[in-house]
């Protein structure tokens, strides 16, 4: 079975937006597989230091990479030719990785898994026209209590996880369907867990597979993608899939948090129609005051960071 590695697929979002959830749900069709998350696009690719460094030290930190083992293929051969071709890049290295990945496993379309590639899509751009986007999006209440709960980001603070969620939204709003088109595919997190079919149907249509009810039973898939360490954050990604698991933050959140975060990213609230709580009315003044300060902060730094982010991309 040939691998159409022209079409690959790049889950993206802000991170614990469901994109693991839906990896181990499409990974679980007879056509499509997804590489366990190896973060090998962003720490390779997508980073300008890695351009510079000579091959024998690329591949003997790849070697050595605990995400990259992750794939249980047999990459001896991809890594000489890499290190015998002056010609071939980390790209072809990449290309060929998916390619014998996809073949393990015996599918058709390849796909990859990182949130932050959000980020990168000038790159994916580049790299694969044809790639498919599928950007998920959340509740930013239920993504910002899941970020302060999970190992990898609850020592960050709350303002931090704000930030992320404004910049990285709104990368995907300006850059998404403005480089890929239709390929660009928002699907929400809500509507996946209450409506899978009228998410997953449309999906495999635009890929050409024919969609299963067989999809749905995806724990056995979300095992084989998730690792012991990342079981303490992901452990809602194994299935089955949990209708009610919205409206995470009521209780976790103080209402000047709620107002902090529904006044800040106000946009994302009106775009994906989220409701509200509408607690910044029971906020005090000075509390009121710094909100609409943060606003403005946000406002201008994320936009900065768009701008910055996008530049550095380009000249990679």
């Amino acid at each position: 079975m040939a691998v159409n590695i022209d079409k690959p697929l790049f889950i993206v979002g802000v991170g614990r937006s469901g994109t693991t959830l839906l990896q181990s749900i499409l990974n679980s069709h007879e056509n499509i597989t997804f590489t366990p998350e190896t973060h090998f696009f962003r720490f390779y690719l997508g980073n300008q230091k890695k351009s510079k460094v000579n091959k024998k030290k690329i591949i003997k930190e790849i070697e050595e990479d605990r995400y990259f083992q992750r794939l249980k293929i047999d990459t001896r051969k991809i890594l000489e030719d890499y290190k015998s071709t002056n010609s071939m890049r980390l790209i072809d290295v990449y290309k060929r990785l998916l390619i014998d990945y996809a073949n393990s496993q015996e599918k058709m379309y390849v796909g990859d898994k990182d949130p932050k590639n959000i980020e990168l899509l000038h790159l994916i751009k580049k790299y694969f026209p044809g790639a498919i986007i599928i950007y998920m999006v959340r509740d930013p209440r239920d993504v910002i209590v899941s970020r302060m709960k999970a190992e990898w980001s609850r020592g960050r603070s709350i303002y931090a996880h704000i930030f992320a969620y404004k910049a990285q939204s709104l990368l995907a709003k300006k850059y998404g369907q403005m480089l890929f088109n239709e390929n660009f595919i928002k699907v929400s997190y809500e509507k996946l867990l209450k409506e899978p079919e009228s998410i997953l149907r449309p999906l495999c249509e635009h890929l050409g597979v024919e969609y299963t009810n067989t999809m749905l039973k995806f724990q056995q898939s979300a095992k084989n993608l998730v690792s012991d360490d990342e079981m303490q954050w992901k452990k809602e990604s194994i299935g089955p899939l949990l209708k009610n698991n919205t409206g995470k933050w009521k209780g976790n959140l103080s209402k000047y948090y709620l107002s902090l975060i529904e006044q800040t990213l106000k946009k994302s609230f009106i775009d994906e129609r989220y409701t509200p709580s509408y607690s910044f009315k029971n906020i005090n003044i000075f509390q009121f005051i710094n909100i609409k300060f943060l606003e403005i902060v946000y406002s201008i730094f994320s936009r900065l960071y768009v701008m910055n982010r996008v530049k550095s991309v380009k000249k990679i």
